[in-house]
């Protein structure tokens, strides 16, 4: 199924390959940690590509879970956080890849823009309380 899946995110068919990882993930595979983090992960990929960014991040917990040095649920994390406009659990998330890799470009990008952001949305609340209470 691991297999059919991966060939499914190949052809850009997101759908049949979240399909294919979910089966793999109902088959008697507990014990073995490293798929269970790998078979989220790639569920996570394919979601965040069809913009199912809650349920990719959901994936890339779980994934991480299994396997918490698993680098690519970190990034799609980061990235899901991005897009759903959490850039205080995004920041979080690329800090720990950066725990794992210090001078990861991707991730030190995407800690950047999720700090710009937070930096914009505090600033542009600030000057709105700011301008609204004047008398």
């Amino acid at each position: 199924m691991k297999e059919e899946g991966n060939f499914y995110y190949k052809v850009k068919n997101y759908k049949k390959a979240i399909e294919s990882y979910t089966s793999a993930l109902k088959e008697n595979i507990e014990d073995d940690k490293e798929l269970m983090s790998v078979l989220h992960s790639n569920r996570g990929v394919a979601h965040y590509y069809l913009k199912n960014y809650r349920s990719a991040l959901n994936d890339c917990l779980f994934a991480r879970k299994f396997n918490p040095q698993n680098l690519k649920p970190i990034y799609k994390g980061a990235e899901c956080c991005l897009e759903l406009k959490k850039y205080a659990d995004c920041i979080q998330w690329c800090e720990m890849g950066l725990n794992f890799e210090p001078d990861n470009k991707k991730l030190r990008d995407i800690r950047s823009k999720a700090e710009a952001e937070r930096v914009r949305i505090e600033f542009n609340f600030f000057n709105f309380n700011r301008s609204y209470f004047k008398v």
